[in-house]
């Protein structure tokens, strides 16, 4: 999917420069907190009644956007945007990735095209509980699909150096 076209759209953007600002993974929680409260104010609009399920399921996306993209960067800035239109919220996080990682990544998302999501994330599930010393499970992206009912798609650019993740919730 792309930008949500249907009107009215609010707008949201962050531009966060790890390198100037010190960003540490304690900083996800902190900012996706932050971003959850201004998508809730922006929703308040035209959906209030959606509130509960707005708040818990966006802070969840944008904590694991921002973790996978301290995982998984090549340095460079990580830019967040975000639009809400009275149908759905649709969620942007580009940053540079680490050509080694992107193997990883493009491996789990080949898996993702052809296992059921459900199964997979039972999978992986699983595999985590009897292997807790091995890392990058991807297992949040599942659960942002199985758990919290969230489309998601991935845009690569630059010779895969650069990765645009998206999520839409619809409302």
């Amino acid at each position: 999917f792309q930008s949500l076209n249907k009107a009215p759209i609010e707008k949201l953007s962050l531009e966060i420069h790890p390198e100037e600002e010190n960003f540490s993974w304690n900083d996800c929680d902190r900012i996706s907190q932050d971003l959850t409260q201004k998508v809730i104010e922006k929703v308040k609009k035209m959906s209030p009644e959606k509130i509960p399920d707005i708040e818990s399921t966006a802070n969840y996306l944008l904590n694991e956007f921002l973790e996978n993209a301290y995982k998984f960067r090549d340095g460079g800035d990580i830019r967040i945007h975000i639009e809400i239109s009275d149908a759905a919220i649709a969620f942007f996080l580009e940053n540079k990735i680490d050509s080694e990682k992107t193997e990883i990544l493009v491996s789990f998302l080949e898996k993702m095209e052809v296992q059921d999501p459900f199964d997979l994330y039972m999978e992986t599930i699983e595999n985590n509980a009897e292997n807790p010393q091995e890392k990058g499970s991807l297992v949040g992206f599942l659960s942002m699909i199985c758990d919290h009912g969230l489309e998601l798609g991935w845009e690569w650019k630059n010779n895969n150096t650069l990765l645009i993740t998206k999520a839409k919730y619809s409302l």
